[in-house]
This record gives structure tokens, C-alpha cells and sequence, in this order.
């Protein structure tokens, strides 16, 4: 009986807000956040277009250093990616699955 009390209290605001309206807005949340956590990964693009500007020389050691840095930025691309898709996760479930790669 009380749980019957409950449900017809809630059912009488049901006509006042939507349930349309609240899923468009949570759906528009969702959405929103999926979008920032995706524009918060760090793309290794421009950052390896200034390792290319700036670490200049064509010797043998600014080579090893680029490239050095350029693992690392991988690494670290990689790092965050194994925490977001099963796939990369799968692929390199533990730190020695990095290290051999």
C-alpha cells in the first residue's frame, strides 16, 4: 500500500516535467561528457611536430633523442588508452607487454 502511495504521488508530477525532457537532458549529459574526456586525451601530433622543430641536428645523437622522446610520448598515449578501450587493454594487459613492444 505504501509502495502504491508512492507511485501515485510520483505519477502526479509526472505530467508536470516530461520524461522526454529528462532524457534529452541526461542523454545530452552523457554525450557532453563522453566529449570532454575524448577532448582531454593528449594527441601526440603537435607535440611531435615541436620535438621535430625544436630537437634539431641531423647527428646521431639528436636522432636517438627524438626518438627516445617520441617513445615516450607513445608510452604515455598508450598508458592512458589501455584505461579507456578493451582493445589496447587486451593488447597490452600488463607493463611487459609494453616493455617487449
Amino acid at each position: 500500500r505504501t509502495f502504491e502511495q508512492v507511485v501515485n504521488y510520483c505519477n502526479t508530477f509526472m505530467n508536470y516535467i516530461p520524461l522526454s525532457f529528462i532524457l534529452g537532458f541526461y542523454v545530452s549529459f552523457v554525450a557532453s561528457r563522453w566529449w570532454q574526456q575524448y577532448m582531454a586525451i593528449p594527441w601526440p601530433d603537435k607535440i611531435l611536430h615541436a620535438i621535430a622543430l625544436h630537437v634539431n641536428g641531423y647527428d646521431e645523437k639528436s636522432r636517438i633523442l627524438r626518438r627516445t622522446m617520441v617513445r615516450y610520448l607513445n608510452l604515455s598515449l598508450v598508458l592512458i588508452l589501455r584505461s579507456i578501450s578493451s582493445a589496447v587493454k587486451k593488447r597490452f594487459p600488463t607493463l611487459e607487454h609494453l616493455v617487449e613492444a
